[in-house]
């Protein structure tokens, strides 16, 4: 929201609207939220409503009047200035991409794109951190290690992996398998939240080429997974070059790429941003591996589910039937 705010009133989202941050007082506050609402409806590339610019753009300058002049706005005053701090309802809360879906993306980057398309969609759909966030990620901050994994044979020689199936197949004398797995492990800093998530990505797939990529990086002496300038000093006022070139790209590229795979700007509500998209992805594929495990998921990515649970964790309605099928009405 700092950084949205900043874009603002520095005229990066129109130059029609420009400001001093110290300029905008207790006194003078109200006077100057209508014209910098009126200037971003102005450029907005998205469906008004309630002629109220977006949620982000709203919770902004909320933000901005909360914690930089001390104001609480009462809900009269966000509606008449036309910053509600009304949420848009969570249509999007069970948006997840299904395995047939990633295969096809594979496919596509593979044979029409770079590897690193290939590698951020990988990395943003595993780690579903926030779109400026990819570029923060740091080689310091990522490992590759091996993973013993234990499993048993199923049906059609199906591995069952699920530690209270292992441990029941060894109570009982079963044979017990394993095979080794790399996986890649990332520590990453969320900015808005200022909180430290650790990120894992068990796709061979991904992690394999993602591995050379990494080693490459290195014997170059990058910083940065997926960002040039080892130089750049990601603070309040340097986001702007992130957010209004590569992370800009990224939505328009991914965009395009997710429509192929047969998403529909529908499927995310208002707004189409493919960006945030990979964020559910993210987070409903881990939901789903780990049987809607929500303490577990929110560890790498909230401090607590609420959140998780209300915009990005709803069960699919697959899952919710696969759940009752062992339900008993009397």
């Amino acid at each position: 929201n700092q950084t949205r705010f900043a874009r603002i009133v520095l005229g990066f989202v129109t130059p029609k609207f420009k400001i001093h941050p110290d300029n905008i007082t207790k006194e003078n506050w109200k006077e100057i939220v209508p014209n910098m609402v009126d200037a971003l409806i102005e450029v907005a590339n998205y469906e008004i409503v309630d002629s109220e610019p977006n949620w982000s753009n709203r919770q902004a300058i909320r933000h901005a009047l909360k914690y930089g002049l001390g104001l609480e706005i009462s809900e009269d005053e966000g509606i008449e200035l036309r910053i509600s701090g009304q949420k848009p309802k969570e249509k999007s809360s069970d948006l997840h991409i299904t395995p047939e879906q990633i295969i096809e993306a594979k496919k596509l980057l593979l044979k029409y794109y770079s590897v690193e398309d290939y590698l951020k969609f990988g990395v943003k759909t595993w780690t579903f951190v926030r779109p400026s966030t990819v570029y923060l990620i740091e080689l310091a901050k990522m490992e590759f290690i091996d993973q013993l994994v234990e499993y048993v044979e199923g049906a059609d020689g199906v591995k069952l992996t699920d530690d209270k199936v292992v441990s029941y197949a060894k109570f009982r004398g079963e044979k017990i398998y394993f095979y080794v797995r790399r996986v890649c492990h990332i520590e990453v800093h969320e900015n808005k939240t200022h909180d430290d998530f650790d990120k894992y990505i068990l796709d061979p797939e991904f992690v394999e080429p993602l591995e050379q990529f990494y080693n490459t990086r290195v014997s170059q002496r990058k910083k940065y997974l997926f960002w040039e300038d080892n130089n750049t000093k990601f603070e309040f006022k340097t986001y702007d070059k992130i957010l209004t070139s590569s992370v800009s790209r990224d939505n328009k590229f991914f965009k395009k790429i997710l429509s192929l795979i047969g998403f529909q700007k529908s499927d995310f509500g208002i707004y189409f941003r493919a960006n945030y998209g990979f964020r559910h992805f993210g987070i409903q594929m881990w939901l789903i591996a780990t049987d809607y495990n929500y303490n577990l998921v929110a560890e790498m990515s909230h401090e607590g589910t609420e959140t998780l649970k209300k915009w990005y964790g709803k069960r699919t309605q697959k899952d919710f039937q696969r759940k009752i099928k062992g339900v008993m009405m009397n």
